[in-house]
């Protein structure tokens, strides 16, 4: 329990509270014993008052015996009025002239007289069952010469009983209220801990992988700001794990679609291959050998063209420095337009081209690829005759748009053109000639427009696509 932040303060807070009580116990004792002994104090120096005025009426009346015993009697019965319970004037040799009262303790008297020798005055205190008796002795002289001794014993029982009232009620009191702080400290140490024991709750259960709600907390400590944070961090870490769990499904979808992908063309390319071997190529029908062998090398293209994808797929995934560099990009889609004009003109397809000179700063490689993607996409899927592209500037942006027309795209995949795999099923497209397409071109396109900080989008309107590349200018 003591190793709770809870049991260390109740801990501490029971030692505190408890030497104070100590302390102030010790400190109230004191003063009301101190009242007692400054009470019995002053009756001492009463007593010693009157003695003296006893003594100076002797010597005015010296001769008179009577007047003598009458003073001693005048002094004893105002003394036992004043402290009663017994008073006594005692002469040499143990004589008493005159007393009143009973006597407490005559063994106190005799010690009293002894150590006293007739000489000094003392007080003596003693404790017993059901009596605090003071005896006090004080020596008279008259003309410088020892007369006797006043002796005045009183039981301050009544005082003494009182005061240890007092300091029962007072002890009884500080017991109660120690008891009531420490159960008020508790329940506010309660109160503090308990969000601490909520949060170390929830984050063991986080821990675990157990779904949880924001904690909240009503008080503005800091434990709700650590509890604010804690809900940050869980919240920061769903996000991130949900990206990852999408991440793998992704990765997983991929790998199934790449293997489909791949298994495919190996299958058609193994069976018309198993074909001609298992059979005299000169015994073939020449049309049939034509068509085996024009399937073989569309697939081997298709394969081909498979595995260049997922290779620059792969080199995208892993973290690779971007060296940026400023060119002409009017220039390089011109190279590019011309490295890929003899497929334009077998495709039979007229070319619209409006660019412009303009300079970038980015990965030329990574922007070759993307527009020589994005040509080839256009050529392989356009419905019509024709292919436009246009650099131009907008604002403080280059652009690059290339258009043309094509045939009805399903609805399933007219939104995700950019997802890896996605591939057009329409059957006037499947059948052009040449069109071994992985669904991995745009997908490429668009990765590495993200890793280099770029835009790539598509817009549809009626039967023209158009994809547009948005590239920040040069300041």
């Amino acid at each position: 329990m003591f190793n709770t932040i809870r049991g260390k303060v109740t801990l501490g807070s029971i030692v505190i509270v408890g030497i104070l009580n100590v302390f102030l116990s010790v400190y109230i004792f004191f003063i009301i014993n101190n009242k007692l002994e400054s009470t019995i104090q002053d009756n001492m120096n009463n007593i010693k008052f009157i003695a003296r005025n006893f003594a100076m009426l002797q010597i005015d009346n010296s001769e008179s015996n009577l007047e003598v015993e009458s003073g001693a009697k005048n002094v004893v019965d105002g003394l036992y009025n004043m402290f009663g319970n017994y008073v006594a004037i005692v002469l040499e040799k143990d004589e008493i002239l005159k007393s009143r009262g009973n006597l407490l303790s005559e063994k106190k008297v005799n010690l009293i007289l002894e150590e006293s020798e007739d000489k000094k005055s003392l007080l003596m205190l003693t404790k017993e069952k059901n009596s605090y008796i003071a005896t006090f002795n004080y020596p008279i002289y008259i003309e410088e010469n020892y007369y006797g001794n006043i002796i005045v014993q009183r039981n301050y029982f009544q005082e003494y009983n009182q005061n240890t009232k007092i300091l029962m009620t007072i002890f009884i009191g500080q017991f109660a209220i120690f008891i009531m702080l420490i159960i008020v400290i508790g329940g506010m140490i309660s109160n503090l801990t308990k969000p601490l024991n909520n949060l170390s709750e929830a984050i063991e259960r986080f821990g675990k992988g157990e779904e949880l709600e924001d904690i909240k907390i009503e008080t503005k400590d800091e434990v709700a700001v650590l509890a604010n944070n804690f809900n940050f961090m869980k919240n920061e870490i769903k996000d991130q794990m949900k990206v990852i769990i999408n991440e793998q499904n992704k990765s997983r979808e991929f790998f199934n679609n790449a293997t489909h992908e791949l298994k495919t063309p190996i299958t058609a390319i193994s069976g018309y291959t198993q074909l001609l071997i298992d059979n005299d190529i000169c015994e073939i029908e020449e049309a049939f050998r034509d068509r085996a062998l024009d399937r073989i090398i569309k697939e081997s293209n298709k394969l081909n063209s498979l595995v260049k994808n997922i290779l620059e797929i792969s080199r995208g995934e892993v973290k690779r420095s971007i060296v940026k560099e400023e060119f002409d990009l009017g220039n390089l889609i011109n190279s590019k337009i011309s490295d890929m004009n003899i497929r334009i003109i077998k495709a039979q397809i007229k070319l619209n081209v409006d660019i412009k000179n303009i300079n970038i700063v980015s990965n030329k490689e990574d922007i070759n690829t993307i527009i020589v993607n994005l040509i080839d996409n256009a050529i392989k899927y356009t419905a019509g005759k024709e292919i436009t592209v246009k650099v131009y500037e907008d604002d403080y942006k280059c652009i690059t748009e290339v258009s043309n027309e094509i045939y009805e795209i399903p609805e399933k995949i007219k939104d995700n053109l950019f997802d890896p795999f996605v591939k057009h099923s329409n059957d006037i497209v499947l059948k052009k000639e040449g069109i071994t397409s992985s669904g991995l071109g745009l997908y490429i396109c668009n990765k590495l427009a993200e890793d280099n900080n770029l835009k790539l989008e598509y817009a549809i309107e009626e039967n023209i696509i158009s994809f547009k590349l948005i590239i920040p200018r040069i300041n």
